[in-house]
């Protein structure tokens, strides 16, 4: 099987970045929420029960060469998310760059394909990839440890598109109200999984013509000794 890139709008999240309105709230825009072209914000909203540290809001800002997504002193669920245009029948692979910062905060992240093209995140047709962090046992393989230096690509293989659209999502969710809770998201790839090319014979006037006239000349000879 070969793997073919489809094309993202700005998988590097790269700038510009701009301020949106809150995508629960709607309204004008708000520097909390800056995100990078190509990319829509979301998260769970505070409950009318929920205590004050927990569903957040989250924060969206450029960071470096990241779009970075994180919580002071609460818990938070979101992320951002793309729909892509792909052909029904596709069989996709997401990978994603990321790495996070936490301080305690029980901090894992992973990223899904809609296949159907939703844009509701807790959509039950997500195809999610596993949980990775720092909640995992530190022996797992998923356990991951926080740091900018410490990036690691998430991934979810061979979904198949549903639809004319796609949805990608990169999420992250943390446990516990400490001080930082900080997802960075980079280098975001699509690919589409397909059969190899077959390899044609050469034609009549190429490789094919070359050996079968060494042949020809390595059976002359023999024949010749033989007489």
């Amino acid at each position: 099987m070969s793997k073919t890139e489809i094309a993202l709008e700005n998988g590097g999240f790269d700038s510009p970045f701009t301020a949106r309105p809150d995508p629960e709230l709607g309204g004008p825009a708000v520097g909390e929420v800056t995100v990078a072209r190509g990319w829509q914000p979301y998260y769970t909203p505070q409950g009318a029960n929920d205590p004050p540290w927990k569903h957040r809001r989250p924060e969206w800002t450029r960071f470096q060469q990241w779009q970075k997504v994180f919580g002071t002193s609460g818990t938070i669920q979101g992320g951002v998310f793309q729909r892509v245009q792909v052909v029904p029948g596709d069989l996709l692979t997401l990978v994603v760059r990321a790495c996070f910062t936490s301080s305690s905060s029980g901090v894992t992240l992973r990223v899904g394909i809609d296949p159907f093209g939703g844009t509701d995140f807790q959509s039950s047709e997500i195809q999610w990839g596993g949980w990775q962090g720092e909640t995992a046992p530190k022996n797992d393989p998923s356990y991951w440890q926080g740091g900018l230096d410490n990036p690691r690509y998430l991934s979810r293989e061979n979904i198949e598109a549903e639809a004319p659209y796609v949805t990608l999502f990169c999420h992250i969710e943390n446990l516990y109200a400490g001080k930082d809770e900080s997802a960075f998201w980079d280098q975001a790839t699509l690919y589409r999984e397909g059969e190899e090319e077959p390899t044609e014979p050469p034609g009549p006037g190429g490789d094919w013509a070359e050996v079968i006239a060494q042949l020809k000349r390595i059976a002359d000879a023999v024949e010749k000794i033989a007489s």
